[in-house]
């Protein structure tokens, strides 16, 4: 499940952003839950991660490794560790 969002990062927005990531983490537990996009870029995945329950974070173009991700996933249920481009969350 991937989460997409223009923000502006004011503090309500954060808020949003992080209550829909942490619903869509309820409605489906074993989803692939996605942060990308220019913001994502600007913040790094370190502020992306304290957001919200992000399982990996897009940098830069994200059509290539969302792709990417999203073959994998539908492969093989494998790690997605090492998929350019990317980062996963660690611990």
């Amino acid at each position: 499940m991937g989460l997409h969002w223009r923000v502006d990062y004011r503090h309500d927005t954060a808020a949003l952003i992080s209550s829909l990531a942490h619903l869509a983490r309820r409605l489906a537990p074993g989803a692939l839950v996605i942060a990308g996009g220019m913001e994502a870029n600007l913040q790094g995945p370190s502020s992306c991660f304290r957001l919200g329950p992000f399982d990996r974070v897009v940098l830069g173009e994200g059509e290539r490794p969302a792709t990417r991700a999203g073959e994998g996933v539908c492969r093989s249920g494998e790690s997605l560790l090492g998929v350019t481009g990317t980062v996963e969350r660690t611990g």
